[in-house]
């Protein structure tokens, strides 16, 4: 080999090394955070289904309610969970493992990026694609979380790569393979399916005709497998025909009322989502308002009325409709990097290493763009032409499709790579033009991209990222880490950011709780309802409060004044929520206190209505029956503890009291 053409391999493995080694830093200073090991929201959910897919353990943690997954149609698209069961089911349910092969993903995306814009663009072009699939500081990040972002990203590569193979018409595999791929990648973003139309056409127009029904039919078929898995799947779970999952209903009502500015998490009506946790309180709350018992709204059909009511809104309000249409489509192109699971902005402001990698979205959208354009008027010829229509099919149709949605950082970064596969024709094109000393074009594409990307920065929406949010995020992470002094400063940071930010004081009085100081806590939960007295879940915690005090009371009269007061706490926090399972379980314990068993016999009972198989409501209901001298049926729930529960010592041990004889 000539030492000329040792250069552009030399130039990959640098590339690659460098690329190595900025993961490699970077998850050493992962490791060193609490949501390393204790991830929330978004990635909590995905954690919990994987431990369950591949240990048959379904233990939900951090006080959260169990969605039960394994009793309902997916809610949010599961490739990304099984993926993540199949590493834990490989190399145990510890954090290292998922972090090491999204990262080789990335390095794997690398390489395909590579190919794919030398392919298109040249030596150049594949040069330029690979440098920023390798450093682009929000890939490597997202390689780091546990949301699927670094799986879509790898898989958007491979089917690009696999439709411009079939695209040639030479053999029907590759287009077998893409649709395989696409098939996936709806089970990790079910909004990609609008691309599906447009993928047919380009395919249609390049095949010749005499094989073209059957490269068209592989490709369908190989498509609807994994969907036609997961909608069998849903149909013998669940009864309900669900073809992927029922998140659309929250994703689309979010993202479509009067409230919403394009970036918030809020359903009129039924408040704040924060996590795919929050489903089942949600079906609840529908169900309330409709009257209905208990289970008697399915998930689909939650989802449907949800849907519906974005829609209706769309509908009776189409000018404020576009216009926030409008604020999406600026936020999508814009400069901030918009929260969503966290608030990225600060993610990479406080970090060493992402800090120091490049990454501006409105550069590499500029130099995209004007690739697509480059690649479409057929300046790097036939070959970068076809490349860039089906490289632009996949970032406008991606764009488009996540229009009626909220933005989202996490929905933006799968279309980087399309990007920077298309920004390759502009330095290829450009080094030609100067090889033959046609400075116009090179100058007219220089000077494109120089406004394009002025327009692209310039912050139009006036979004602002939230600093107060990423110090929430992190405090609910040193909470579950137990680590309870990080978790106060940090929520105390969150409000010296934001003076108002009641959830920061709600979680301080948790804190509080947490660490035994109840007397603390109380004044931070009273400050919460002077100013939103319709908190419930504040309301129980002050109830949680009050009753803890009131067992190192050593005034008896006092002492019953105040648990009589936890349980006014508690009332009231049901009238707001009757589904908050834990205040009707702490009601039932203050009322046994107060002497009134069968009143704390029905509020388990409510509980258990709301969360069958509650370990410790079970629990206290056996000591209430067994209070009562029923001893059949404290026996039973004991039982059914254990059945729920095999080790569980203490249930264990009144059981065997019970059937030696142990009379109340």
């Amino acid at each position: 080999m000539k030492r000329a053409g040792l250069v552009e391999p030399i130039l990959l493995a640098l590339v690659l090394a460098g690329g190595l080694g900025a993961r490699l830093a970077y998850l050493a200073e992962l490791r060193s955070t609490p949501e390393y090991r204790f991830p929330d929201m978004d990635a909590a959910y995905h954690d919990y289904w994987a431990r369950g897919i591949a240990t048959g353990r379904w233990l939900v943690t951090g006080g959260r309610e169990d969605p039960r997954i394994y009793l309902h149609p997916y809610y949010r698209p599961p490739a990304y969970p099984y993926f993540l069961a199949a590493l834990y089911a490989l190399f145990g349910t510890g954090p290292l493992a998922p972090r090491l092969v999204q990262m080789g993903l990335g390095l794997g995306g690398v390489v395909l990026g590579r190919r794919l814009g030398r392919r298109w663009f040249g030596p150049l072009g594949g040069l330029y694609a690979a440098a920023g699939l390798a450093f682009f500081w929000a890939l490597v990040y997202f390689e780091g979380e546990l949301v699927g972002v670094s799986l879509t990203v790898f898989l958007s590569l491979l089917l690009l790569t696999a439709l411009d193979r079939a695209g040639e018409g030479a053999r029907p595999s590759p287009a077998a393979a893409a649709g395989a791929v696409l098939g996936l990648l709806l089970l990790l973003r079910p909004n990609l399916a609008l691309t599906l139309p447009f993928f047919l056409v380009w395919l249609g127009r390049r095949v010749p005709s005499p094989r073209r029904p059957a490269v068209l039919g592989l490709f369908l078929g190989a498509l609807a497998v994994p969907v036609a898995i997961t909608a069998a799947r849903n149909l013998i779970v669940a009864g309900e025909f669900v073809p992927i999952s029922t998140n659309a209903g929250v994703s689309v009502a979010v993202a479509n009322n009067a409230e919403t500015d394009g970036t918030t998490h809020v359903i009129p009506g039924l408040g704040d989502v924060g996590s795919p946790f929050d489903w089942p309180r949600m079906v609840r709350a529908m169900e309330r308002e409709r009257g209905l018992p208990p289970g008697g709204l399915s998930h689909r059909r939650a989802s449907a009325i949800l849907v519906a009511q974005g829609r209706d809104w769309a509908l009776a309000h189409p000018l404020d409709f576009l216009a926030l249409l409008g604020r999406k489509a600026l936020l999508f192109w814009g400069p901030n990097e918009i929260r969503n699971v966290r608030e990225v902005h600060y993610a990479r402001l406080f970090s060493p290493l992402l800090s120091l990698l490049p990454g501006g979205f409105p550069a590499l959208a500029a130099i995209g763009l004007a690739g697509l354009v480059l690649a479409v008027a057929g300046a790097a010829g036939e070959r970068g032409k076809r490349g860039g229509a089906l490289a632009g099919i996949y970032l406008l149709v991606s764009f488009l499709s996540l229009l009626p949605f909220a933005a989202a950082a996490r929905y933006r970064v799968p279309t980087v790579p399309a990007l920077l596969l298309l920004g390759g024709a502009c330095p290829a094109a450009v080094r030609s033009w100067a090889r033959a000393r046609r400075w116009k074009p090179a100058a007219c594409t220089v000077l494109a991209v120089a406004v394009l990307w002025r327009l692209l920065a310039a912050n139009w929406t006036g979004y602002r990222p939230s600093p107060e949010k990423w110090h929430y995020d992190r405090a609910l992470a040193w909470t579950d880490a137990r680590d309870y002094g990080r978790a106060a400063a940090e929520f105390r940071e969150a409000i010296r950011c934001l003076p108002d930010f009641l959830r920061a004081y709600n979680n301080l009085g948790n804190i509080y709780m947490l660490t035994g100081k109840f007397s603390e806590a109380v004044p931070y939960y009273r400050y919460v309802l002077e100013r939103r007295p319709e908190m419930a879940q504040t309301r129980a915690n002050l109830g949680n409060a009050v009753y803890n005090l009131s067992l190192s009371e050593p005034d008896e009269e006092r002492a019953s004044a105040m648990v009589e007061e936890a349980v006014g706490h508690y009332l009231a926090a049901l009238a707001l929520q009757p589904d908050l399972v834990e205040a009707w379980n702490n009601l039932g314990v203050a009322r046994a206190r107060q002497g009134d068993l069968q009143g704390a016999l029905e509020a388990y009972g409510r509980a258990l209505e709301y969360r069958p198989g509650n370990i410790s409501t079970l629990m206290n209901m056996g000591e209430a029956y067994r209070r009562l001298g029923q001893s059949a049926r404290a026996r039973d729930c004991y039982r059914e503890v254990l059945r729920l529960e095999p080790g569980f010592a203490a249930a264990r041990e009144r059981l065997s009291r019970i059937e030696a004889g142990d009379r109340p």
